[in-house]
């Protein structure tokens, strides 16, 4: 699966590696260029998914390599 890659509701490795903390995977993908913002079919993001699991230091990292904390989903929350 490429980084650019996504399942049936577009969801992408970075927003499953999100989802599950996966941190070391989420510098991995990011480095080699993937798109912290992102969004899926419900138009969540990797961030909405760290915070939803309170995933502390992948929040982190994806807030400081460019992820939209403003960034709404399609019933217009934000990720924090």
């Amino acid at each position: 699966m490429g980084r650019t890659a996504r399942d049936n509701s577009g969801r992408t490795p970075l927003s499953w590696a999100a989802q599950f903390g996966y941190k070391n995977s989420l510098e991995l993908l990011l480095n080699k260029g993937a798109d912290p913002d992102s969004k899926d079919n419900s138009g969540r993001t990797p961030l909405s998914w760290a915070a939803q699991f309170r995933y502390k230091d992948t929040l982190e990292l994806l807030l400081n390599k460019g992820a939209d904390p403003d960034s709404k989903d399609n019933s217009g929350r934000t990720p924090l």
